[in-house]
């Protein structure tokens, strides 16, 4: 998962940047000391602490030399005594500390060796005080009289260094605990929009969620709430087209009913049985209508009053078994090629589905194929924890760039034709999806092996 796709992560990652910025600001402010005479450059004493701590030095007897440098050896700097002379570093001493050297040789009044090391940013900073002198050390070395040299170095003392070790500890370990509070902060800022987006998947996948809870900030609890008043808005509309629905086509049967009725009159027997089919053929658009309203409108919560969707363990191979049959001896050429009697005994590829929405996804996609084609071939799988089932005609097949939208409510391929020519009314595979995604699984679409169309049906095994 990347920082920039989830909310908790991206406040996180902000604060944690933040807080080691402002560190880093910190440790930066804290290695840019004063450069002019009146500051402290380098982290070393001033030209006139530094004579003071020669005078003071010298003063003492040898033997008690040791004593004075461990009091002066406390602060921002090294102070120590050396038998001979360090070895001279060969990095170039810039401007500004040939300045600081002068400053020191007028104020002592003898001569006074200052070096330094080139550090990492040497090259962008050159000897400016700043924090590559952390790393990059500036070294005074005074002669003292009556023996012995004077070394001061531009880093803490070490008891400054156990000191400051310690701080960098504790500041670091406050800064842990103070970044992890921050990120439970954060999660339980981000934990509501993430309910908020559960929700609105949810709503995508059916009508019949529950309300969002109104918790966390108070843009959150607002956003909770108009989201359920929308919801609950979109809910009543659904609810009152599927209900306008029902009353049309209760008052369409029954029309159809006496038109049926009426048609036994007709005494021409071909214009008789036409009529007998149109009839029929506009019973079943009304039926085909309403069941994809009800399916659409309730996503999960029903088919209709007659098609109650009650999911139950069903044997998905055995019930295609019995529609093949069924099929067969109707005249219609459909195919089983899965090998049904090689199958082990106890081997079931059992779904939870209502059994009523298994046969109608069978019929409505063999009548499809029987439709287009001259022979139906349906299969059989199991792929991981998913139950395919695969229809496939022999017709002439669909375009690539229409395989998406043949699951469309109402969509044709050939509007021209009319349904006596074999197509349809352009809901049957729109009713075939809408009970799919309502049973868990996915509808595909493809090249049959032997030509035409192949659909799949893709249901998670019980």
């Amino acid at each position: 998962m990347s920082l920039a796709a989830n909310l908790t992560m991206r406040l996180g990652a902000i604060m944690i940047v933040g807080f080691v910025l402002l560190q880093l600001g910190i440790v930066a402010s804290l290695g840019y000391p004063d450069g002019g005479e009146a500051g402290r450059p380098y982290s070393l004493p001033r030209p006139s602490q530094l004579a003071a701590i020669v005078e003071a030095i010298e003063v003492q007897p040898p033997a008690r030399r040791t004593q004075m440098i461990e009091a002066f050896d406390g602060a921002l700097y090294t102070v120590r005594l050396a038998g001979a002379a360090p070895p001279p570093r060969r990095a170039a001493v810039g401007t500004a500390l040939q300045r600081l050297g002068n400053g020191y040789r007028m104020q002592l009044g003898r001569p006074v060796r200052l070096d330094a090391r080139r550090g990492p940013l040497g090259r962008w900073f050159g000897d400016r005080s700043g924090p590559g002198r952390l790393l990059a050390l500036v070294r005074v070395t005074v002669a003292l009289r009556g023996g012995g040299w004077l070394v001061i170095e531009s880093r803490p003392s070490a008891g400054m260094r156990t000191y400051l070790r310690r701080r960098s500890i504790l500041a670091t370990a406050g800064g842990i605990v103070l970044i992890l509070i921050l990120l439970l902060a954060v999660r339980q800022t981000a934990r509501p929009i993430s309910r908020v987006a559960a929700g609105v998947r949810g709503f995508a996948a059916g009508h019949d969620t529950p309300d969002l809870p109104e918790l966390g900030p108070r843009d959150v609890r607002e956003l909770a709430r108009a989201f359920n008043e929308m919801k609950g808005r979109i809910a009543g509309l659904m609810a009152e087209r599927t209900r306008m629905l029902a009353a049309i086509a209760h008052d369409l049967r029954t029309y159809l009913t006496r038109l049926r009725l009426r048609a036994e009159f007709i005494d021409d027997e071909a214009q008789r049985r036409r009529a007998i089919t149109d009839i029929g053929e506009m019973a079943m658009l009304v039926d085909d209508t309403m069941l994809f309203a009800a399916l659409d409108s309730e996503h999960g919560g029903g088919a209709d009053a007659d098609e109650p969707m009650r999911r139950a363990p069903v044997d998905l191979l055995a019930a295609v078994v019995r529609l093949v049959a069924a099929r067969r001896e109707m005249g219609q050429t459909v195919m089983l090629s899965t090998p049904v009697d090689q199958r082990p005994a106890d081997e079931r590829l059992v779904v939870r589905a209502p059994p009523l929405a298994l046969d109608r996804i069978f019929d409505n996609l063999v009548g499809n194929a029987l439709r287009h084609g001259s022979q139906a071939e349906v299969r059989i799988e199991q792929a991981g924890r998913f139950a395919r089932l695969i229809v496939a005609d022999d017709g002439p097949g669909v375009p690539a760039d229409q395989l998406e939208r043949l699951a469309e409510p109402f969509h044709r391929l050939d509007p021209s034709r009319d349904r006596g020519a074999g197509a349809g009314a352009g809901l049957g595979l729109a009713i075939v999806r809408a009970l799919t995604v309502q049973m868990g699984g996915t509808l595909h679409f493809g090249r049959a092996a032997i030509g035409g169309l192949a659909v799949e049906v893709r249901l998670p095994l019980a």
